[in-house]
Order: C-alpha cells, then structure tokens, then sequence
C-alpha cells in the first residue's frame, strides 16, 4: 500500500517537473519571439531614419547653356537659398557664387583655365586633329531649406568636358573646351576643408592620367 502511494507521489512529482518545464520552455520561447520582434523594429525604425534623413539631403543637377551652370535640386522639396562652387586651386583659385532667383554661374573662367590647362599639358599630334575626354571635380557648398528646417552641405561632383587640340603645325591655335554636364560623386563632410580635398583629388587625377 505504502509502495503504491509512492509511486503515485512520484508521478505527480514527475507530471509537475514536466509541467514546469513546459512552461519554461514556453517562457524561453516567447523572449525569444519578443526579443526578435524588438529588433526587426529597431531595424525598421533605423531604415525609416536613413530614408527620411536621405530625401533630405540635396543632391543638386546642373544644366549647362551657354556658358552657363544652372543648379536644380533632385528632390522638388528641396529649395536652394545659396552655394558657393569651388575647383582645384591649380585651375582655378576663384569661388563661384550660386545666387537666387537664377541660380546659376559663369563657367567662362573655367572654361578658359581648361583652354590654358589642356595647352599645356596634351601634346599634339602631326598631321592629326586630337579629340579627348576628362572631367574635373568640384566642391559645391549650399544652403537649403526642406521640409522646413535650414541645413548647409558640401559635395563633391564631376564636370564632363570635352577637348579639341589642332594638329602639331597649328599649335597657336587654342583647344577648344566644350562642357558636357556635370554629375554627382560623393557628399563631404561639412567640415572638411574643400579646398584642400580638391587639390588632393586633382593630383591624383591627373598621376592617373599621366
């Protein structure tokens, strides 16, 4: 009687474990499940951040007509109150301003400091025209407004020309400097020095070319 009383005891000793580790187990797995839940929201909430803070970083476009660069923002939130455009020292130490309601500047002067660059620095050919292709990077510093908040940045594009050198026996006269457009590289942090991270980018430019 007393054997049987027992191992009625210890059974439900055993069904109570078993029942406890059910329950553990259950427990182990709901963290779990809240844990991963907490972390895709995390995860979505961060993407949603990036995104947000994306469309509001401007990345300008520039069209070209007649000797003129005119700026435009790829998102149409984003309205440009002021830039200033800078190029490598050695073609160009001067800074172009970027002023309402244009929004636009001259690229007479760099065109003429490419004219006297590419004279210098392409040999020509006998009896050949020389047709050749490049690009020279630049800083462009704006103010903007989007959604409206105020906000500055500095980026670095490329400006696409074209250069047309006469053959050897015509050497006096000067190339001629057609710009093709401009595209977008990279964003700078704002306090770089633009200067400076252009002459970088031209020296190495042009150790590549060379």
């Amino acid at each position: 009687m007393k054997k049987k009383k027992k191992e009625k005891i210890n059974r439900g000793n055993s069904e109570h474990n078993g029942n406890n580790t059910h329950s553990l187990i259950l427990s182990i797995v709901a963290l779990l499940l809240s844990a991963i839940s907490v972390f895709y929201a995390f995860k979505s909430f961060d993407l949603s951040r990036l995104q947000d803070e994306e469309s509001k970083t401007a990345i300008w476009l520039g069209a070209y007509k007649d000797q003129e660069m005119t700026f435009s923002s790829s998102n149409n939130e984003i309205k440009m109150q002021k830039g200033y455009v800078l190029f490598p020292s050695q073609l160009d130490s001067t800074i172009g301003y970027i002023n309402p309601p244009e929004y636009s500047i001259s690229m007479i002067p760099t065109e003429t400091a490419l004219i006297d660059f590419v004279d210098q620095m392409i040999e020509r050919k006998e009896g050949h025209y020389l047709v050749t292709e490049s690009y020279i990077p630049m800083v462009i510093q704006s103010s903007y407004v989007v959604a409206g908040e105020a906000r500055h940045i500095q980026s670095v594009y490329n400006v696409q020309f074209t250069a047309t050198l006469s053959e050897k026996e015509n050497a006096y006269k000067l190339p001629e400097i057609h710009i093709r457009g401009m595209w977008f590289d990279h964003h700078l942090n704002y306090q770089e020095d633009a200067r400076i991270y252009l002459d970088k980018l031209w020296d190495e430019l042009l150790q590549s070319t060379s």
